[in-house]
């Protein structure tokens, strides 16, 4: 797992031809940006939207620009638990071998 917390930091991954992970979680709120911004850059990387509790409604609209799940952070983190699975669901629905999964966000993600 890589660990970024704006876009500008993730670019450098993000630009390489062949990015060392197979999917991405990307926080709905960034320093310099929106998840819908960094899901421009990803040239097609399954990406699952993590959202803040009491966001559900976004969690459709992130569905339809491109985000393959969503996640919603929740006080006691019991979203953790379930994480793993929905990576490697959103991995066999988009064809990928589950390997590595890349983190753009906060640290409480």
């Amino acid at each position: 797992m890589k660990r970024h917390y704006s876009i500008a930091q993730a670019q450098a991954l993000l630009e390489q031809p062949r990015p060392p992970f197979d999917a991405v979680l990307v926080a709905h709120a960034l320093s310099d940006g929106s998840a819908f911004d960094a899901l421009e850059g990803l040239s097609g990387l399954p990406a699952i939207i993590v959202l803040p509790p009491g966001q559900e409604g976004a969690a459709a609209h992130a569905m339809r620009r491109g985000f393959g799940d969503f996640v919603l952070r929740d006080a006691e983190r019991e979203y953790l638990r379930h994480l793993p699975a929905q990576i490697e669901d959103l991995l066999v629905r988009t064809a990928a071998e589950p390997v590595d999964w890349y983190e753009i966000g906060r640290a409480h993600v």
